[in-house]
């Protein structure tokens, strides 16, 4: 997931790269590159990795994660997605290559995340379930802010290297080849579910014993396996689970529950505030340093109150998490669309310019947007960021979760790719306070779906949700 993160982060900081096109005269290594890049362009490139993820979502990491198992999916499927993907962004000759190389990235961004809760999930006990899902989001934040980190150090005033940018988009590579081979030194141990569905039940036990689960809840996965093995040999193939996912009632309402939530999570805009953060505090005023630095900052925060979240979240529950987390988040819109507003009123633009070149400062409406920005991603890692995550890899029956999982992530990437790539648009149609204005009647959305339809799952074991889904469903 930090692979994710750095591969989602770091267009954030090329993207003043692309725009000024301060990279196109001076030499560096790989080929000469036109730039600037006009609005198109560059929303092609912050959608290509969306893309990328929807495609790998919907249609390589069911067959992945069921033929090579949650580790092999991950390992070997995301990881050469991302490094071949970042050899393409690092030598790109030409805006269709560096959008192809961003796609590509998007397909280890698409088996990542289709897979990595369900894998945690799998492998955690009952009780602290959510406590490890919940991580796993939470690395992909760490990925974000890493990536902002480097695109600060490779656009400090007096440095920016015309290779920069290309550094920044190719970093995903690092994180993948280390977890890789973390993995392999470590003897990564694989989903005991997965094993035990296919027959590999000493496999599936020493696996669990490594785990750490206790002996009731090791029989008991174990027996449900061995009872689905034995029935009607579900978990064999991929396609005729997806027909069975949407035969049953049940697996029917956990399709809505967990896409609804997993559609909401990027229409209310979070990827927008990813991705765009230091070109909107730019805009606003702030230097592009003290941009990228104020977003590394929020980044920073956001790791911290999501530490605590995967704390409570066991104890707590999803429900109530997600609700005070969409609150807030509907606080940080409401600051983004005033800021914005208020520096259109004010028409002040060309002074808060010239002042950001003396002083890397912003107006007022500059800061009331990083109070925006600050309060909405803070919230948002205590609710919408980690809580579809973790619900799509508990709420659907072990013989389907796969399936689920992948049918979620590949609705939340679409969701992403429309987003991200009308983003740029809908503020030169309608400005940037309807823009934001927007993306808080999604949070309002969100809030009441939340409310009236999702399934308190704290304290419950995964086989649970195979139970009750009878002739009566």
């Amino acid at each position: 997931m930090f692979a994710f993160g750095a591969a989602t982060g770091s267009v954030a900081g090329a993207i003043p790269h692309l725009q000024r096109g301060a990279a196109a005269a001076p030499p560096g290594p790989g080929p000469a590159f036109p730039l600037p890049l006009d609005a198109s362009a560059i929303s092609a490139v912050v959608a290509a990795t969306p893309a990328g993820a929807f495609f790998a979502s919907a249609c390589i990491a069911p067959l992945a994660s069921d033929r090579l198992g949650r580790r092999g999916a991950l390992l070997i499927v995301a990881s050469t997605a991302y490094v071949l993907g970042a050899i393409a962004m690092a030598l790109a000759g030409a805006a269709p290559v560096l959008v192809a190389g961003r796609f590509v990235a998007g397909v280890g961004v698409g088996v990542t995340t289709s897979v990595a809760a369900s894998f945690v999930a799998e492998c955690a006990p009952a009780s602290a379930r959510g406590r490890y899902a919940s991580l796993a989001p939470l690395a992909g934040t760490a990925g974000i802010l890493a990536s902002y980190v480097l695109s600060l150090a490779l656009s400090a005033p007096g440095f920016e290297p015309a290779w920069g940018w290309r550094v920044m988009l190719a970093s995903c590579a690092a994180p993948a080849i280390v977890a890789w081979a973390h993995a392999l030194i470590s003897n990564l141990p694989e989903s005991p579910r997965w094993l035990a569905e296919r027959g590999a039940t000493p496999s599936a036990a020493r696996s669990m014993r490594r785990l750490g689960f206790d002996r009731d809840e090791a029989e008991g996965v174990l027996s449900e396996a061995a009872s689905r093995v034995l029935s009607e040999g579900r978990g064999r193939f991929v396609f005729p689970r997806l027909r069975y996912l949407l035969s049953r009632p049940a697996h029917r309402r956990a399709i809505v529950a967990s896409a609804s939530l997993a559609a909401l999570q990027q229409l209310c805009g979070i990827n927008v505030v990813v991705y765009f953060a230091p070109t909107i505090l730019r805009r606003l005023g702030f230097s592009p340093a003290a941009a990228i630095l104020y977003a590394a900052c929020v980044g920073a925060v956001q790791i911290a109150c999501g530490s605590l979240v995967s704390r409570v979240i066991d104890r707590v529950g999803r429900r109530v998490v997600s609700l005070r987390g969409i609150v807030g988040m509907a606080f940080g819109l409401a600051c983004l669309s005033a800021s914005a507003a208020w520096d259109a009123h004010a028409n002040n633009t060309a002074v808060v310019a010239a002042a950001a070149q003396l002083s890397g400062r912003g107006s007022a409406p500059s800061w009331l947007a990083l109070v925006g920005i600050f309060a909405y991603r803070v919230s948002f890692s205590c609710s919408l960021g980690p809580v579809p995550y973790v619900v799509a890899a508990e709420v659907f029956a072990n013989e389907v979760r796969a399936e689920g999982a992948s049918v979620s992530a590949a609705v939340n990437w679409g969701a992403n790719a429309v987003v991200t790539g009308s983003f740029l648009w809908m503020l030169e149609r309608v400005g940037a306070a309807r823009t934001w204005g927007a993306y808080l009647g999604a949070c309002a959305l969100a809030y009441v779906v939340v409310d009236r339809t999702l399934e308190e799952t704290k304290g419950k074991t995964l086989e649970s949700r195979g139970e009750g889904e009878g002739e009566g469903d």
